[in-house]
């Protein structure tokens, strides 16, 4: 029970900007259970937001050994892919994400993107189709008008 509340306490201070708290909440953490993914992903956030992009990798990579089957550690090891350059690995680890949870639209936009990028178009078009097909757009709402009395 300890570790959620310190896990929660990181992801807390990482939502607010206070990376130095939210890494400190993450160490403290894994000194006590070395293998928690969601710390170890949340700390691969942290490095990313820092600039640190292998670190960032190698931590969300480690989250991914632990537990496998979270789409969410997929898709964020492949927006790390992107931002190096790694365009054919950051599809795989979107492909893999969404494996897991096929109805993405987060992750079908950022496979979309990258496949963009690679120029393959049709793909990609393909890819943004699905993602609109997974999260549509919010109607909007008829024009109401207003009586005065």
């Amino acid at each position: 029970m300890e570790n959620d509340a310190r896990y929660l306490a990181a992801f807390e201070s990482y939502k607010a900007g206070r990376l130095d708290v939210a890494e400190r909440c993450c160490r403290q953490l894994l000194e006590a259970e070395p293998n928690h993914a969601d710390a170890l992903h949340l700390l691969g956030l942290i490095a990313y937001a820092r600039g640190g992009k292998d670190e960032s990798a190698a931590l969300i990579g480690r989250a991914i050994d632990e537990d496998r089957l979270r789409p969410t550690f997929h898709n964020s090891l492949g927006n790390v892919f992107k931002e190096q350059g790694k365009l054919h690995e950051a599809a795989e680890c979107y492909r893999r994400a969404l494996a897991i949870a096929p109805a993405t639209a987060p992750v079908l936009v950022n496979l979309g993107n990258v496949l963009h990028l690679q120029g393959m178009l049709a793909e990609a078009i393909v890819s943004y189709q699905k993602a609109i097909e997974a999260a549509p757009p919010p109607r909007k709402r008829p024009f109401q008008s207003w009586k005065c009395v």
